[in-house]
């Protein structure tokens, strides 16, 4: 099954669809819910805009080399390096999972009967994710991460490669007009 999702998403260099998340905090006890687009484009570059209504509230941009946080209810935008485990619920999408994973058929039957369970090889904020495959196609249905202190985020991806054409998705110019009157913030960014 591995080898077949490797192979399923070798060839694409663009992707993207809509999903719903749910996340488990384990320190409040709540499950939030969402959804939202999502864009990926190798190597590395990953676009989440989270809806509220029909209208995005809050996009994660990652480019060549910043994290962009745009949260437009609150007007401000948050600038910093990418954290590297940011890709990890589609770490699918990114290739090699056969390096980076130690991966076996989960049997629990908890997420279905076609089910990846992956186990980082080396130290990760992440415990380990399942992948629920459709055993025919081997595309990646849904993505269920779990953190090390026990925090889950589910995500059920629904319409799935939907095009796109441009590189702008990924990048954010914070002199357009767009952005006027929102407060840049600048966090974590490394000196180069």
């Amino acid at each position: 099954m591995l080898a077949g999702v490797e192979k399923r998403y070798a060839g694409i260099t663009r992707w993207s669809g809509t999903f719903r998340q749910e996340g488990f905090n384990t320190t409040f006890g709540r499950t939030d819910r969402a959804d939202g687009r999502l864009m990926l484009q190798r190597p590395g570059r990953l676009r989440l805009d989270y809806f509220a209504g029909n209208a995005v509230s809050k996009s994660f941009i990652v480019g060549r080399s910043t994290l962009y946080v745009v949260d437009l209810e609150n007007e401000q935008v948050v600038r910093k390096d990418p954290p590297q485990n940011l890709l990890t619920a589609v770490v699918w999408f990114q290739g090699h999972l056969s390096e980076e994973f130690s991966a076996e058929l989960d049997r629990s039957g908890i997420y279905g009967t076609a089910v990846l369970k992956l186990t980082p090889r080396s130290a990760s904020p992440y415990s380990h994710l399942f992948l629920v495959v459709d055993p025919q196609s081997s595309t990646v249905l849904e993505a269920i991460v779990f953190d090390t202190v026990g925090n889950r985020s589910r995500f059920w991806f629904t319409k799935q490669l939907l095009p796109f054409a441009s590189d702008h998705h990924f990048e954010l110019d914070e002199t357009s007009p767009a952005l006027a009157g929102y407060r840049i913030i600048d966090a974590q960014l490394t000196t180069p």
